[in-house]
């Protein structure tokens, strides 16, 4: 589960430095 969490957090991150 912790790493599910920390997987969206990174991706959510990604998709922010695109807009």
């Amino acid at each position: 589960i912790v790493l599910e969490s920390t997987s969206l957090n990174s991706f959510f991150n990604w998709l922010k430095m695109f807009n």
